[in-house]
């Protein structure tokens, strides 16, 4: 079969060729023709123009692909290639009969009224095939009662390709009965022969005219990157109270050929369409400058937020980049991923862990980092609510071995990645980061240090390891339910990609304003966001209908989280900036000596692996965290499950007699 479809293209592409070459013969008699209003008789200069620009054509023709690809798919680039071969091939037979018979009865209009007539000539049935093909059969196919009825939205080049690649297809998939366009601009216009019905506030009257005409719409065809974020959510919205199944023009559209399917997908979830707000905008020269020609070392780089941290800082072209994970397929993928994208960029993959003191210094002394971005942490709140030692040895001791091996080492800054669980902390994960924080803070007002420690705090990352996002995803990929912990919940979210960015512009503020110290940076991230909405919205995006394809279930509080999460303690003292999505804060500063006591007992305690003392440790310079953890110090002061609130506070009572 594939012989014969391979003897069937080359046949067609020789009687391509020969049609050039004919058309080039007879031209030169013809231009004669029309110059002087009679058939020439044939002189040398006659025969040696034509057959060498026939043969000068046949080359040219073949070194500019004319007959490589189908008349179906000719194109302006087609056009361009015959001029040039025309103009190229009657140049150099022009030469040889000049060469051969000096031009003799060769009038000088004659070569210019063959090259237009050769241009027409092969230009011309190209051209009339492709809008044979592109009007009259596209007309049948899109208009012919098989397939399933789709409206498209957007009067766009995307739409465009979708059209032509339905109309390439002998049994189309998709029936396109009409055009919404995201405005009224293009109303009655048509595209391909579909016309376009109406603006997007008109969708609801489309929707039910044409069930009315016994149309009824099986999808409606989106192009996503066309629409803004507040735009699909609309979308979104409209086609959920219509029942209308949400579908999207894949990018690949662009490049289908006649032998591929036009398809079209559920819409897929872009994590900026499930913020509430737009992206902040942020000036990118004052990061460049921070990170250009320096040495940048950041610890965590292949988790989650380190992994794209250290692609971003990659596009700076710093001097070099060190990566430190104590993940061996993190660091492999990482370290892949740089060195694919930036191959000239000097790269360093070290595995190790930042819990090792000694190693860190090592590390830290031996690559001379100027910039540190300190990312490792657990941050996963039930997996360290289980796990208290390790928590506050990775969140608190790692972050104490870094600073310390930044400040020997001359860093010019430290950078530490914190979150709003840090603010009131309800959990161990929380006050781990929140006694970190002191950490910097304390050597960053220290006068015997030359390094600058900035604290940049924000919410939850979407689509970040261990993150609400992923997990809903497979939950509604496994046709439910979606389990949500309570329904009035909240948090804050930020995209990866913005958070990261974000967290680049605070660090280059911080380092503009040596004056600056002890401060905590803390990222705008508009309002807090329901849980239940943002599943919701998934399950929508999805395509499906919450509470019919997808049920949504309460599951409880886990211990140690919160319904909602604060940016800033109440005696946090903000200042505003220059810069909208930012916000710098004084939190309040622990003595240095109780700093270095609580530090003390807290390795002890953590060499010793006990608990109750690392939680003790905590309390030192966290003690917010006293009242609100019973549950860690007590097991028995823990809520059970499915106990009555009632039973439960009577035994709270018992225990306090």
């Amino acid at each position: 079969m594939s012989s014969k479809v391979n003897f069937k293209v080359r046949l067609i592409r020789v009687l391509g060729a020969l049609y050039d070459f004919a058309c080039a013969i007879i031209v030169v008699p013809l231009a004669y023709w029309v110059r002087i209003s009679e058939v020439p008789e044939f002189s040398a200069s006659i025969l040696i123009l034509s057959g060498s620009l026939a043969a000068a054509l046949l080359v040219f023709s073949y070194l500019y692909g004319l007959n490589q690809g189908s008349w179906r798919y000719a194109s302006i680039e087609d056009l361009f290639g015959i001029i040039q071969s025309v103009v190229t091939s009657m140049i150099i037979a022009l030469l040889i009969t000049f060469v051969v018979s000096r031009l003799e009865l060769v009038p000088r209009t004659v070569p210019l009224i063959a090259m237009a007539m050769l241009l027409m000539m092969m230009s011309g049935p190209r051209l009339l095939y492709r809008i044979y093909k592109d009007r009259f059969l596209q007309r049948v196919l899109i208009r012919s009662p098989r397939g399933e009825p789709v409206l498209v939205l957007g009067y766009t080049d995307e739409v465009d390709s979708f059209l032509r690649a339905l109309g390439k297809q002998s049994d189309p998939e998709y029936r396109v009965v009409g055009i919404v366009d995201y405005n009224s601009r293009h109303i009655g216009r048509r595209l391909h022969s579909v016309k376009v019905l109406g603006g997007l506030p008109d969708l609801p009257l489309i929707i039910e005219r044409m069930r009315e005409n016994g149309t009824p719409i099986a999808k409606f065809v989106v192009a996503p990157s066309k629409a803004s974020a507040e735009t699909l959510a609309q979308i979104i919205e409209t086609a959920t109270d219509l029942g209308l199944p949400l579908y999207t023009l894949p990018s690949s559209t662009l490049l289908i050929s006649s032998a591929e399917r036009a398809q079209i997908n559920p819409v897929s979830i872009r994590f900026e369409d499930l913020l509430s707000r737009k992206p902040a905008q942020i000036d990118l020269g004052p990061i460049s400058r921070m990170l250009s020609d320096k040495s940048i070392l950041v610890t965590g780089g292949g988790g989650s937020i380190g992994s794209e941290l250290v692609q971003q800082i990659a596009r700076y072209a710093p001097r070099e980049l060190v990566i430190i994970d104590n993940s061996e397929y993190n660091l492999y993928s990482i370290d892949q991923i740089i060195r694919q994208a930036h191959p000239d960029l000097l790269v360093r993959t070290i595995l190790a862990d930042v819990r090792d003191r000694g190693g860190m210094h090592t590390i830290l002394a031996s690559t001379h980092a100027e910039m540190v971005f300190h990312a490792a942490a657990l941050k996963h709140v039930p997996i360290v609510e289980e796990n208290v030692v390790e928590g506050a040895k990775t969140n608190v001791l790692g972050t104490i071995n870094v600073a310390d091996a930044a400040v020997n080492c001359g860093a010019l800054a430290f950078v530490m990645i914190s979150t709003d669980k840090a603010v009131n902390p309800t959990n161990v994960m929380g006050a781990t980061k929140r006694f970190a924080e002191a950490y910097c803070q304390s050597l960053d007002l220290a006068s015997f240090n030359t390094t600058k420690f900035m604290t940049v705090r924000f919410g939850n990352v979407l689509g970040s390891a261990g993150s609400v996002v992923p997990l809903f995803s497979r939950q509604i990929a496994q046709g439910g339910p979606v389990t949500v912990t309570h329904p009035d919940i909240t948090r804050f979210f930020m995209t990866m990609r913005e958070a990261v960015k974000l967290v680049l512009s605070a660090s280059a503020r911080g380092l503009d304003k040596p004056g600056e110290r002890g401060r905590i940076m803390v990222l705008d991230m508009g309002k807090p966001v329901k849980i239940v909405d943002l599943a919701q919205r998934m399950i929508e995006l999805a395509g499906l209908r919450p509470g019919v394809d997808i049920d949504i279930e309460f599951t409880g509080l886990r211990p140690g989280e919160k319904l909602y999460e604060e940016r800033l303690e109440a005696n946090e003292h903000i200042e505003s900036t220059e810069d909208l999505w930012l916000h710098t804060a004084l939190p309040r500063e622990v003595d240095s000596t109780r700093l270095a006591r609580a530090v003390a007992r807290l390795e002890d305690a953590v060499s010793r692996r006990s608990e109750a003392d690392v939680l003790t440790a905590l309390r030192e310079v966290v003690p917010e965290l006293s009242s609100k953890h019973n549950a860690l110090v007590d097991p028995d002061a823990q809520r059970r499950p499915n106990e009555p609130i009632a039973i439960f506070e009577a035994r709270a009572r018992l225990r306090k007699q």
